[in-house]
């Protein structure tokens, strides 16, 4: 049962990021001159967004990583969501996760980690049973990554 409430999660924050792909966009059109020289993308980020304002980053849970350099940083629902973008691609921002989730107690749950074109996911759960699902989105335009990070915990 509780194998099939995590795979509720996790999909439902896939339809999420699926849906936030939509409304930016998704692959966007160049608005550069006519030899396609110049010129911004509509999907690129704010270049003057600050990285985080300190506040949201104190309302991160403490294990919960977030990747240096991140911006439009957004901890919502008490914590148990965390949005950001960085700069790279869906392979670093994966690689990041697999090297960090471990050091703060988030173990593999069945399945495996997928990246498949511009999306990323991966589920991972603690010792007290609680749930995390992790789901990115690679705009190629602006060479960045949407993330999305679900928490559930099992006793809040």
């Amino acid at each position: 049962m509780n194998r099939y409430r995590n795979l509720q999660r996790g999909l439902l924050a896939l339809g999420v990021l699926l849906i936030l792909i939509g409304c930016t966009g998704g692959g966007g059109q160049s608005t550069g001159d006519a030899n396609g020289s110049g010129g911004n993308t509509s999907n690129d980020p704010p270049t003057d967004q600050p990285i985080a304002d300190s506040s949201e980053f104190d309302q991160i849970p403490a294990d919960v990583p977030v990747m240096d350099g991140a911006y439009n940083l957004d901890v919502v629902r008490n914590a148990t969501q965390v949005n950001y973008t960085v700069d790279g691609d869906i392979s670093t921002v994966m690689t990041f996760y697999q090297e960090k989730l471990p050091a703060v107690g988030w173990t593999t749950v069945k399945g495996v980690d997928s990246a498949v074109g511009s999306v990323g996911s991966m589920t991972r759960q603690n010792d007290a049973k609680d749930s995390l699902s992790i789901n990115m989105s690679y705009n190629q335009n602006g060479n960045f990554v949407t993330v999305l990070i679900a928490i559930s915990r099992e006793n809040p």
